[in-house]
């Protein structure tokens, strides 16, 4: 399987020559990305081969990957920020459909109802190491 020494290699070129900010997002990003490989092809393994070889394959895989990227001094561990503007899609299309409503002074208010919908922030916060550490454990 290419995945991880191909995604070794890439990381390895680019960790003197990337910022480490950078290189921190591209390195989660790709850890994610192979053990998520790593799974998909140990189950096509199970199916063809038997349960015992898929799950050998994905243990020693998943320790290779471990022990190669612990030289990349970094942090794995990120918080994604989500916006979700719902609500505020909603008040937007009340607003263009009432437009009349715009200046009355009601709560029905059509302009006040987009100002008390503003886009929910959802943080999601993952650590590509912590995942394949659980994947390595459930193997």
């Amino acid at each position: 399987l290419p995945v991880l020494p191909r995604t070794l290699a890439c990381l390895s070129q680019m960790y003197r020559t990337v910022d480490k900010k950078i290189f921190e997002g591209i390195a989660q990003d790709a850890v994610l990305a192979s053990t998520e490989a790593l799974m998909s092809a140990s189950k096509l393994i199970e199916k063809k081969q038997g349960n015992v070889e898929g799950t050998l394959f994905l243990v020693m895989h998943l320790l290779k990957l471990r022990e190669q990227i612990v030289p990349f001094d970094i942090d794995f561990a990120s918080t994604d920020i989500n916006l979700d503007f719902k609500d505020a899609r909603g008040a937007l299309s009340r607003l263009l459909t009432n437009r009349a409503g715009i200046f009355t002074w009601s709560a029905d208010n059509a302009l006040l109802g987009l100002a008390r919908a503003p886009p929910k922030v959802y943080h999601t916060q993952r650590n590509s190491k912590k995942t394949l550490e659980r994947e390595l454990k459930y193997a």
